[in-house]
């Protein structure tokens, strides 16, 4: 998978993980494993995101993928931070949606810079090595 595919996953991710407040509400069992579920998914595109990621190939690849994370983390950021604030002035989210909200800005905010220091990384140890 290319590194631009890789953020694109985060990007999607993300996006979805902010769209949990429109979820109804949920009680009993159902809660529970909405709450564990949620997360748990999360770090497991976490995880198969993180690796493997291939080595960076040219400085215009990563320019690229440099201006796509700037653009759609600034969109999906302040779309989502208004979804946020505008549910919690209705009184609309529910506890359920708050991990999901949580690993939302993990996955939008940490991931795709994790995605692109690695692909750096990898390529400086090409060199080297």
């Amino acid at each position: 998978m290319s590194t631009k595919n890789r953020l694109k996953m985060c990007f999607v991710l993300a996006s979805l993980d902010f769209m949990s407040v429109l979820l109804p509400p949920s009680t009993g069992w159902r809660l529970c494993i909405l709450i564990i579920a949620g997360p748990m998914l999360n770090l497991v595109v976490m995880y198969l995101v993180l690796k493997g990621v291939a080595p960076l190939i040219n400085g215009v690849e990563h320019e690229r993928n440099v201006a796509l994370s700037k653009r759609w983390i600034t969109a999906i950021g302040v779309a989502g931070t208004l979804v946020v604030v505008a549910s919690g002035f209705q009184g609309g989210i529910e506890r359920q949606a708050i991990p999901f909200l949580l690993s939302g800005y993990v996955l939008l905010l940490i991931v795709p810079g994790r995605v692109m220091s690695l692909a750096v990384a990898r390529r400086m140890d090409e060199v080297d090595g």
